[in-house]
């Protein structure tokens, strides 16, 4: 009996370290993702792009070049050995990775409609992973398709 007690309370201290760690890399992606928006609205288009490469290989292991280069099997692959990484950390790397993307757009370079497929992709996993509905998360996902398909003729 007591040696479940101590095990239970064991337990107990081990989520909350867990949750508390999850909460402050979110807070913390956030915190970056807001300092991306205040680079873009600066026009700082290489900063974005050196910050987010650094985001994502911290978080994800990867590099934004390799990302382009991965099929979208071995992405799903790589995103799915993650599980240390909550879907919530996911969705905001995502969105940190749209800010490359659509430095790339403006640039011109077909790399951004690679990085919107495999962000659509990543929306995509997260849904499946939650096995929930999210209106914001298919906004993005309807957005995303419009601007790899092009403007209407």
């Amino acid at each position: 009996m007591l040696m479940d007690s101590i095990l239970q309370q064991h337990s107990l201290k081990k989520m909350a370290y867990t949750r508390d760690y999850t909460d402050r890399m979110l807070a913390m992606l956030a915190k970056a993702l807001a300092g991306l928006l205040g680079l873009k609205e600066q026009g700082e288009d290489e900063e974005i792009k050196k910050e987010v490469n650094n985001l994502i290989k911290d978080h994800l292991e990867l590099e934004m070049d390799t990302i382009l280069q991965l099929s979208e099997g071995q992405l799903l692959h790589h995103l799915e050995k993650l599980k240390k990484i909550r879907t919530a950390e996911i969705e905001l790397l995502a969105d940190i990775i749209m800010q490359y993307a659509e430095v790339e757009e403006k640039a011109g370079t077909p790399k951004a409609k690679i990085l919107f497929r495999k962000i659509v992709l990543i929306y995509e996993f997260i849904s499946k992973e939650e096995k929930s509905y999210s209106f914001q998360r298919e906004d993005k996902v309807k957005a995303l398709i419009r601007k790899i398909e092009g403007p209407a003729e």
